[in-house]
């Protein structure tokens, strides 16, 4: 009868975990249809005058120096070819901030004539990516796996904001850079919430046909 009991307790734990997966899933389905539509809706927009009181996915404009080299960071493309994201530090106002140019298949180190030059930018705010389990330290001397405000003041040694912008102008045309300003974020959410469900339903299904047999047997 215990072992019954903690057989009948374990399976309706099992039925209630899958289904409140499954719940989660459709709760991270909408924070991601969210934030996809306030992506899109960014770069469409006209962009804003630079203030203090920007925030994520704010499109700005603002006049501003490139004060160094670009840095390369590893990044697969669109088909996934082996290239870099190509950032620029500037200097906006008293703020450091970075920019990312575009995309190249080779590493880019030159200023080409941009340092200590002023420009126009216009450009998405974002924050940086955080460095997860499967990302590489950075110990290329080439790349850089990944960047944030740590990593950048040491490389430049100055203090830089902790978001970088995405630029929407045109000052890095010269370059050549593929430019994505339709950035595509997975949205599979939907998928994961019916897999949780249907092995919830399946689990509930078969639970409830054998609980049916044993009372038949027990009559």
């Amino acid at each position: 009868m215990l072992k019954k009991n903690l057989f009948n307790l374990f399976v309706i734990f099992i039925i209630l975990l899958l289904f409140s997966l499954g719940s989660w899933q459709l709760k991270r389905l909408s924070w991601k249809t969210n934030l996809i539509a306030n992506i899109s809706n960014s770069f469409n927009s006209s962009p804003i005058q630079i203030s203090a009181n920007i925030k994520e996915f704010d499109k700005i404009k603002f006049n501003g120096t490139i004060i160094g080299e670009p840095i390369s960071v590893y990044k697969l493309g669109v088909n996934g070819s082996y290239g870099f994201d190509i950032y620029y530090p500037l200097l906006v106002k008293d703020k450091n901030i970075m920019i990312k140019a575009g995309w190249s298949p080779k590493i880019i180190k030159e200023i080409k004539g941009f340092q200590n030059n002023k420009y126009d930018f216009e450009g998405v705010v974002f924050n940086f990516q955080k460095k997860n389990l499967f990302t590489p330290e950075n110990h290329e001397k080439e790349f850089y796996y990944f960047i944030n405000s740590k990593v950048l003041s040491k490389k430049y040694n100055k203090q830089f904001s902790n978001f970088y912008l995405h630029e929407t102008g045109s000052v890095f045309k010269s370059l050549n850079l593929y430019k994505n300003n339709n950035i595509k974020i997975r949205n599979n959410h939907l998928q994961y919430a019916l897999t949780w469900y249907s092995l919830c339903f399946i689990i509930l299904v078969a639970f409830i046909i054998y609980r049916k047999k044993n009372e038949v047997r027990q009559h």
